[in-house]
């Protein structure tokens, strides 16, 4: 039976306009491809939206990949009856590449329900949210709570999965303008991860750290195809071979 590979995250795994890693790792294990991510996710909708995925799949010849996004997003779920359903929708990602979408947990998209995908930009009324309710403690808190909640639900299921991440592990906020001081706390809630299935390049760095490393093109913050390409074949996939030899 073909393997499959289920990839997870925001742009940097699904982008309307180029190939993303879980593209070229495909091809390179000659597996099937089934790429479940969102333009703007957090790591919250990305928690949700994989178990839901998940739900009744049978983990056998079954490879998870996730890409985290950056630890200052939040995602907000709208409804039909929500006074600032219109706002959030203006804001919320294109997911098809022409209009914004409010995206559901099933992936299927409207104009009337389902959640603001946005990143960590302050858009819209969403500047309130930075300006009154954010901080680096609780966004860490909650960022590391989902990952512990995807990893736990993955070994539950007995459900081959690595994780990759966007930014370097001890610098995960997106925007400049959203870091606050970070306590102790942070690092409670982060050592009971398992970073066990984790792929790092050196140790600790992600992602955006490769592709600054090596210079590659970044086109409206995202990085072109051929970062995600050598990432995949001088990252993704040596570790995989080391962890299953």
């Amino acid at each position: 039976m073909t393997k499959t590979l289920i990839a997870c995250g925001c742009s940097f795994t699904k982008d309307n306009y180029q190939k993303t890693w879980p593209d070229y790792l495909a091809q390179q294990l000659e597996c099937d491809l089934l790429n479940i991510g969102a333009r703007g996710a957090g790591v919250d909708f990305i928690s949700k939206r994989l178990m839901m995925a998940l739900n009744g799949i049978d983990p056998a010849n079954v490879l998870v990949g996730i890409l985290l996004p950056s630890s200052d997003r939040f995602d907000l779920y709208v409804d039909q009856s929500h006074v600032l359903k219109d706002d959030f929708l203006k804001i919320s990602s294109w997911q098809d590449g022409r209009v914004p979408h409010l995206v559901n947990l099933d992936g299927s998209l409207s104009s009337n329900h389902g959640y603001s995908l946005t990143g960590g930009e302050s858009r819209g009324y969403k500047k309130h949210w930075y300006m009154y309710y954010h901080n680096n403690t609780f966004a860490h808190i909650n960022y590391w709570f989902n990952v512990i909640n995807i990893q736990n639900f993955l070994k539950l299921k007995g459900f081959e999965y690595f994780f990759a991440s966007a930014y370097d592990i001890d610098n995960s906020t997106e925007q400049l303008t959203n870091i606050t001081e970070q306590p102790v706390e942070y690092d409670n809630m982060k050592s009971l991860v398992d970073f066990e299935n984790f792929v790092f390049y050196q140790d600790s760095r992600g992602f955006l750290s490769f592709v600054d490393e090596f210079g590659y093109q970044v086109n409206k913050n995202h990085p072109e195809s051929e970062a995600h390409q050598h990432f995949v074949t001088d990252v993704i996939v040596p570790f995989l071979k080391n962890k299953n030899s």
